[in-house]
């Protein structure tokens, strides 16, 4: 009992903290400075999303997004339905399949309008963070059958990734340069905005702030991204 703290953080369905206890336990087995080793890591992402153009910056945010939005869905239907591994592989099929239909529906967009459509991708991003909370916060007070709940998952899986889909089509035709380097550049910036954003969410985000202050930092990560495309292009 002496060894126990006096306030205990508690665990939730929607902030498990002793997910990353557990985790802080595991790693107690090594001699390291773990908070060395984060501080490098923040480093590093500021340093990368400073050196970056306003164009890849929201691409990196709607990566980061798209990844920490997948996870979060799949948390909460974890949460929902008791299981998750049944339905994982149709969730990241339909995930997949708005990334493709979104970047195929890239070409739709009119050259003359496509800096606003950019911005306006980048503000949907936003407001789509927003609108998974809102259906997060409703879940337990909701009672639906359990194959519309499914649907709903499915939708909002489907559309973050749709977004995605487009502002990667989006950005591939605003960005200057060769084919090869526009490529290359895009996917790069897209893949580590990704992976950090499943790597620190579910390592820090999910854990320590839980759900829905990770929706709103993503939230506010979007805005701010937008905020910079519009004051470059008002420049």
């Amino acid at each position: 009992m002496s060894r126990m703290p006096e306030n205990p953080r508690v665990n939730h369905d929607f902030r498990p903290v002793a997910y990353f206890c557990q985790q802080s336990y595991w790693l107690s087995h090594f001699s390291q400075s773990y908070a060395l080793l984060a501080g490098i890591v923040v480093f590093i992402l500021v340093l990368s999303f400073l050196a970056i153009n306003r164009v890849n910056a929201g691409l990196f945010s709607a990566g980061f997004t798209a990844s920490s939005s997948e996870v979060i869905l799949l948390l909460s239907f974890q949460v929902s339905f008791g299981y998750v591994y049944q339905a994982l592989g149709f969730i990241i099929l339909v995930f997949m399949l708005g990334l493709a239909l979104g970047s195929a529906s890239g070409k739709l967009f009119r050259s003359a309008s496509l800096k606003k459509h950019y911005l306006a991708l980048q503000v949907f991003q936003a407001v789509g963070a927003m609108i998974i909370l809102s259906f997060i916060q409703f879940l337990p007070a909701v009672h639906l059958n359990d194959m519309v709940l499914i649907v709903f998952f499915m939708v909002l899986a489907f559309a973050v990734a749709f977004l995605t889909g487009l502002e990667f089509s989006a950005a591939a035709v605003l960005s200057k340069g060769s084919t090869e380097k526009i490529a290359s550049g895009n996917y790069s910036v897209d893949l580590y905005g990704s992976a950090l954003g499943a790597l620190l969410t579910t390592a820090l985000l999910l854990p320590l702030a839980g759900v829905t202050l990770t929706l709103v930092i993503l939230a506010l990560l979007n805005t701010v991204t937008a905020g910079i495309y519009l004051y470059d292009c008002q420049d």
